[in-house]
């Protein structure tokens, strides 16, 4: 009888016969059409590690759809939002030779700059249908010889996205962040 019940269960459940979608992850990209500008060639900096009062930087990835907020369940970020960022913000430096290196805050070189990034916003705005990939990011450059603020601005941005999902937000992100890379290397 226990047995009989047992299958009865397992059969109706469904759970344990139902597949689970695969975890697609995604990553920045690289950036492109970097220009070269040789502003500092003798001069490095640091790029902190990203902070946010607004933003989880872990490995969700947030939309937010008629006011309320989620996360996809079949697609992360390949590593923490974080050190994704850090990472972007680094290779656009260095692709643009801004400086003579420009290296991660836990580097043991002493540095001319540091580089804050502060996210204000970074998630999928789902609104009538339509997708944008909304990008807020306050920039910090700070001079070390005397711990004072030589610039700072906000970067916005908001991109449609072709598809409302996953994939169609994380195209637009990538349009996004490479107008910020741009931007950011011209404003330094």
């Amino acid at each position: 009888m226990k047995k009989l019940f047992l299958v009865f269960i397992l059969i109706f459940s469904g759970c344990s016969f139902k597949e689970l979608k695969p975890i697609t992850l995604y990553n920045l990209g690289e950036p492109i059409g970097i220009k070269s500008l040789q502003k500092y060639p003798n001069k490095t900096i640091k790029i902190s590690y990203p902070i946010s009062a607004n933003e989880a930087l872990g490995y969700k990835i947030k939309y937010i759809k008629n006011g309320q907020i989620g996360y996809y369940l079949n697609s992360q970020w390949s590593e923490d939002l974080g050190t994704l960022l850090q990472g972007f913000v680094l290779n656009a430096l260095n692709k643009a030779k801004v400086f003579k290196a420009a290296l991660p805050y836990n580097s043991i070189v002493l540095e001319d700059y540091r580089l804050e990034l502060i996210i204000e916003k970074f998630y999928n705005l789902v609104q009538n249908n339509n997708s944008y990939a909304v990008v807020e990011i306050r920039v910090n450059l700070i001079e070390l010889d005397n711990n004072k603020v030589v610039k700072s601005k906000l970067f916005s941005y908001k991109i449609k996205a072709n598809e409302v999902n996953a994939k169609g937000y994380i195209f637009a992100l990538k349009k996004a962040l490479n107008n910020f890379a741009n931007d950011l290397v011209g404003w330094i």
